[in-house]
């Protein structure tokens, strides 16, 4: 059974969704662009795709129902569906991103993303549960630098900087994380997950079930 978290400013605040959606809508349109060239035709530009999409259609519920599965760790959640509400309304004022993440399918998903919409409804028969949508973008950080080139200071250049993070010889996992997310955390790359097993000891079946939080995980 999978499950979905958000979560902002790294986990200080966490939403597990209480109720999972009948299924998720994941888009990633392309920006390909076709040029005609004279006694050739059309032939194709290829450019990196748009932001992927992710769109999620459920509801929360106005109380714990059986179908709810039980909350794990010390993941709690809310009981007032209005609790869940006022959080998305409040993180999307706040114009920054938060993090989507999707664990226990065949394809898991730990990416920033950006709120584009959310829209929520009460309707009558189903009294206190709020129905909901919520449409999800992609968000990739950037930062730019000021280049100054034959005296022209209005130039602005892509700015890459090299990773400086000091690697921890300990890790507590958190709420979502994947052996994937905790390699990009620690290391900036997902190259060290085989290296993250055999330090810990971790068999399939840790890696299937879930590394619960709160765990400490050897990185060197």
């Amino acid at each position: 059974m999978y499950k979905i978290f958000l979560s902002y400013n790294n986990n200080n605040e966490v939403l597990e969704l209480p109720i999972l959606p009948e299924k998720l809508n994941i888009n990633r349109f392309g920006q390909n662009v076709g040029i005609n060239v004279l006694n050739i035709g059309e032939v194709t530009q290829q450019k990196l795709p748009k932001a992927f999409t992710i769109s999620i259609e459920s509801e929360f519920p106005s109380e714990e129902y059986a179908s709810s599965r039980e909350r794990t760790g010390n993941f709690t959640g809310y009981t007032n569906p209005y609790d869940y509400v006022n959080t998305i309304l409040k993180w999307q004022e706040l114009l920054r991103p938060i993090r989507f993440v999707w664990v226990g399918g065949s394809v898991e998903i730990n990416s920033p993303v950006s709120i584009e919409d959310f829209s929520y409804s009460e309707q009558g028969g189903d009294v206190g549960t709020i129905r909901y949508i919520l449409n999800l973008k992609s968000y990739t950080f950037y930062g730019q630098e000021k280049l100054s080139i034959n005296g022209d200071s209005n130039l602005f250049l892509s700015n890459s900087r090299e990773d400086m993070r000091q690697v921890p010889k300990l890790y507590t996992t958190q709420f979502g994380d994947t052996l994937v997310s905790i390699s990009r955390k620690v290391f900036g790359n997902d190259t060290q997950i085989n290296n993250l097993i055999k330090l810990n000891g971790l068999t399939s079946a840790d890696i299937a079930d879930g590394i619960p939080a709160g765990t400490q995980l050897r990185t060197y």
